[in-house]
Protein backbone atom coordinates (compact mmCIF):
# COMPACT_ATOMS: atom_id res chain seq x y z
CA UNK A 1 0.00 0.00 0.00
CA UNK A 2 0.80 3.48 -0.59
CA UNK A 3 -0.40 6.97 0.05
CA UNK A 4 0.88 8.48 -3.22
CA UNK A 5 -2.20 10.75 -4.68
CA UNK A 6 -2.26 10.53 -8.66
CA UNK A 7 -1.05 13.90 -9.76
CA UNK A 8 -3.24 16.10 -11.44
CA UNK A 9 -1.93 18.73 -14.04
CA UNK A 10 -4.01 21.60 -14.77
CA UNK A 11 -3.76 24.17 -18.05
CA UNK A 12 -5.36 26.72 -18.20
CA UNK A 13 -4.99 29.59 -20.11
CA UNK A 14 -6.77 32.02 -22.86
CA UNK A 15 -7.89 30.26 -26.76
CA UNK A 16 -4.84 29.58 -28.67
CA UNK A 17 -2.54 29.76 -25.99
CA UNK A 18 -1.14 26.20 -26.68
CA UNK A 19 -2.87 24.20 -24.31
CA UNK A 20 -4.02 21.14 -26.40
CA UNK A 21 -0.14 21.06 -28.40
CA UNK A 22 0.92 20.78 -24.32
CA UNK A 23 -1.53 18.39 -23.12
CA UNK A 24 -0.82 16.16 -26.36
CA UNK A 25 3.05 16.45 -25.83
CA UNK A 26 2.69 15.39 -21.67
CA UNK A 27 0.10 12.28 -23.08
CA UNK A 28 2.42 11.03 -25.73
CA UNK A 29 5.41 11.39 -24.23
CA UNK A 30 5.18 11.36 -20.51
CA UNK A 31 2.23 8.98 -20.67
CA UNK A 32 -0.08 11.11 -18.70
CA UNK A 33 -3.77 10.35 -19.16
CA UNK A 34 -5.69 12.56 -20.79
CA UNK A 35 -8.95 13.32 -18.47
CA UNK A 36 -11.58 13.47 -20.99
CA UNK A 37 -13.71 17.11 -21.45
CA UNK A 38 -17.46 17.10 -22.74
CA UNK A 39 -18.63 19.76 -24.63
CA UNK A 40 -22.29 20.45 -26.50
CA UNK A 41 -20.45 22.99 -29.33
CA UNK A 42 -20.05 21.87 -32.95
CA UNK A 43 -17.19 20.38 -33.98
CA UNK A 44 -14.63 22.58 -35.84
CA UNK A 45 -13.23 21.37 -39.41
CA UNK A 46 -10.13 20.36 -37.87
CA UNK A 47 -11.04 18.62 -34.74
CA UNK A 48 -12.81 15.02 -34.47
CA UNK A 49 -14.64 13.08 -31.63
CA UNK A 50 -12.34 12.70 -28.92
CA UNK A 51 -10.04 15.38 -29.38
CA UNK A 52 -10.08 17.75 -27.90
CA UNK A 53 -13.42 17.33 -26.92
CA UNK A 54 -16.06 14.19 -26.69
CA UNK A 55 -19.10 15.54 -28.20
CA UNK A 56 -22.23 15.46 -26.80
CA UNK A 57 -25.78 16.64 -27.29
CA UNK A 58 -27.45 19.56 -24.80
CA UNK A 59 -29.86 16.48 -23.72
CA UNK A 60 -26.78 14.35 -22.96
CA UNK A 61 -25.34 17.02 -20.86
CA UNK A 62 -28.35 17.77 -19.06
CA UNK A 63 -29.35 14.25 -18.01
CA UNK A 64 -25.43 13.44 -16.98
CA UNK A 65 -25.91 16.84 -14.69
CA UNK A 66 -29.01 15.74 -13.00
CA UNK A 67 -27.44 12.56 -12.07
CA UNK A 68 -24.46 14.38 -10.44
CA UNK A 69 -21.83 12.88 -12.78
CA UNK A 70 -19.82 16.46 -13.05
CA UNK A 71 -16.85 17.66 -11.30
CA UNK A 72 -16.86 20.61 -13.18
CA UNK A 73 -19.26 22.26 -15.73
CA UNK A 74 -19.02 25.70 -17.71
CA UNK A 75 -21.80 27.28 -20.48
CA UNK A 76 -20.41 30.07 -22.47
CA UNK A 77 -22.86 32.26 -24.61
CA UNK A 78 -21.56 32.04 -28.59
CA UNK A 79 -22.40 33.54 -31.37
CA UNK A 80 -24.49 30.78 -32.39
CA UNK A 81 -25.90 29.78 -28.91
CA UNK A 82 -25.14 28.93 -25.85
CA UNK A 83 -22.94 25.79 -25.12
CA UNK A 84 -22.03 23.51 -21.95
CA UNK A 85 -18.55 21.97 -21.38
CA UNK A 86 -17.86 19.22 -18.30
CA UNK A 87 -15.68 16.59 -16.54
CA UNK A 88 -16.65 13.45 -14.69
CA UNK A 89 -15.67 12.98 -11.38
CA UNK A 90 -14.62 9.54 -11.91
CA UNK A 91 -12.04 10.40 -14.60
CA UNK A 92 -10.49 12.41 -11.77
CA UNK A 93 -10.40 8.90 -9.61
CA UNK A 94 -8.30 6.67 -12.52
CA UNK A 95 -5.37 6.61 -9.87
CA UNK A 96 -3.01 7.63 -13.05
CA UNK A 97 -0.92 10.86 -13.00
CA UNK A 98 -3.51 12.98 -15.49
CA UNK A 99 -3.77 15.93 -17.67
CA UNK A 100 -6.76 18.13 -18.72
CA UNK A 101 -7.36 22.03 -20.45
CA UNK A 102 -10.23 24.26 -18.18
CA UNK A 103 -11.32 27.26 -18.25
CA UNK A 104 -10.90 29.60 -14.70
CA UNK A 105 -13.89 28.51 -13.15
CA UNK A 106 -13.63 24.59 -14.07
CA UNK A 107 -10.28 25.08 -12.38
CA UNK A 108 -11.78 26.74 -9.41
CA UNK A 109 -14.28 23.74 -9.24
CA UNK A 110 -11.87 21.11 -9.53
CA UNK A 111 -9.16 22.56 -7.37
CA UNK A 112 -12.20 22.35 -4.44
CA UNK A 113 -12.70 18.57 -5.25
CA UNK A 114 -9.51 17.20 -6.66
CA UNK A 115 -6.66 16.46 -4.43
CA UNK A 116 -2.92 16.77 -5.28
CA UNK A 117 -3.50 19.18 -8.52
CA UNK A 118 -0.89 21.51 -10.12
CA UNK A 119 -2.01 24.24 -12.12
CA UNK A 120 -0.07 25.96 -15.10
CA UNK A 121 -1.27 29.02 -16.48
CA UNK A 122 -0.02 29.94 -20.12
CA UNK A 123 -0.28 33.74 -20.17
CA UNK A 124 0.42 34.38 -24.02
CA UNK A 125 0.38 37.72 -25.55
CA UNK A 126 -3.00 38.54 -27.81
CA UNK A 127 -1.20 39.29 -30.78
CA UNK A 128 0.54 36.01 -31.07
CA UNK A 129 -3.07 34.52 -30.33
CA UNK A 130 -4.72 36.06 -32.81
CA UNK A 131 -2.35 34.90 -35.58
CA UNK A 132 -2.62 31.76 -34.34
CA UNK A 133 -6.61 32.30 -35.20
CA UNK A 134 -6.27 33.40 -38.45
CA UNK A 135 -3.75 30.84 -39.27
CA UNK A 136 -6.31 27.94 -38.01
CA UNK A 137 -8.79 29.80 -40.02
CA UNK A 138 -11.39 30.65 -37.26
CA UNK A 139 -14.65 32.07 -37.77
CA UNK A 140 -13.65 36.65 -37.20
CA UNK A 141 -16.56 37.17 -34.77
CA UNK A 142 -16.83 33.66 -32.81
CA UNK A 143 -12.20 34.64 -32.33
CA UNK A 144 -13.20 38.17 -31.49
CA UNK A 145 -16.05 36.98 -28.73
CA UNK A 146 -12.98 34.24 -27.43
CA UNK A 147 -10.97 37.00 -27.10
CA UNK A 148 -13.04 39.60 -25.25
CA UNK A 149 -14.18 37.10 -23.13
CA UNK A 150 -10.28 35.53 -22.09
CA UNK A 151 -9.52 39.14 -21.40
CA UNK A 152 -12.46 39.35 -18.52
CA UNK A 153 -11.85 35.63 -17.67
CA UNK A 154 -8.42 35.92 -16.77
CA UNK A 155 -8.09 39.76 -15.16
CA UNK A 156 -10.72 37.85 -12.43
CA UNK A 157 -8.13 34.81 -12.65
CA UNK A 158 -5.29 36.89 -12.03
CA UNK A 159 -6.76 38.32 -9.06
CA UNK A 160 -8.86 35.58 -7.50
CA UNK A 161 -7.75 32.35 -8.66
CA UNK A 162 -4.74 29.74 -8.02
CA UNK A 163 -2.27 28.82 -10.22
CA UNK A 164 1.28 27.08 -9.26
CA UNK A 165 3.12 28.15 -12.65
CA UNK A 166 2.96 31.07 -14.69
CA UNK A 167 3.98 30.81 -18.62
CA UNK A 168 4.02 34.72 -19.72
CA UNK A 169 5.89 33.94 -22.96
CA UNK A 170 6.55 31.47 -26.02
CA UNK A 171 8.72 28.49 -24.94
CA UNK A 172 9.08 25.51 -26.79
CA UNK A 173 6.51 22.53 -25.88
CA UNK A 174 9.58 20.18 -25.06
CA UNK A 175 11.25 22.90 -22.96
CA UNK A 176 8.06 23.61 -21.13
CA UNK A 177 6.64 20.20 -20.45
CA UNK A 178 10.23 18.60 -19.43
CA UNK A 179 10.62 21.69 -17.20
CA UNK A 180 6.63 21.51 -15.21
CA UNK A 181 7.16 17.30 -15.39
CA UNK A 182 10.75 18.11 -13.30
CA UNK A 183 9.44 20.58 -10.95
CA UNK A 184 6.35 18.82 -9.84
CA UNK A 185 8.58 15.28 -9.55
CA UNK A 186 11.08 17.73 -7.43
CA UNK A 187 8.37 19.20 -5.33
CA UNK A 188 5.00 17.76 -5.54
CA UNK A 189 5.46 14.61 -2.86
CA UNK A 190 1.99 15.63 -1.17
CA UNK A 191 0.69 13.73 1.67
CA UNK A 192 -2.36 11.75 0.78
CA UNK A 193 -5.40 14.61 1.89
CA UNK A 194 -3.10 18.03 1.58
CA UNK A 195 -4.05 19.48 -2.08
CA UNK A 196 -1.93 22.96 -1.84
CA UNK A 197 1.83 21.54 -1.98
CA UNK A 198 3.30 24.31 -4.16
CA UNK A 199 2.38 27.49 -2.28
CA UNK A 200 4.53 30.50 -3.26
CA UNK A 201 6.62 28.67 -5.78
CA UNK A 202 7.93 30.61 -8.51
CA UNK A 203 9.42 30.10 -12.15
CA UNK A 204 11.14 32.45 -13.89
CA UNK A 205 11.53 31.90 -17.65
CA UNK A 206 12.54 35.07 -19.61
CA UNK A 207 11.44 36.76 -16.95
CA UNK A 208 8.17 36.22 -16.84
CA UNK A 209 6.57 33.47 -14.91
CA UNK A 210 4.78 33.49 -11.42
CA UNK A 211 2.92 30.86 -8.65
CA UNK A 212 0.29 32.27 -6.85
CA UNK A 213 -0.24 29.74 -3.83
Amino acid sequence: MTDRLNKVIILVGPSCAGKDTLLEYLVKEYGYFRIPSYSTRPMRPYEEQGKPYRFITKEEFESEDVRGIWCEKTCYDMVKGRVFYGTRFCDYMTGEDSVIVLNPEGCDQVQRQIANTFTIWLDIPEDVRLDRMAKRGDEPREALRRLKRDTIDFKRFEKHGKWDLRVGTEAEVEELATFIVQYIDAVGKTPAGDDRNLQGNLWVVDGIVEGSR
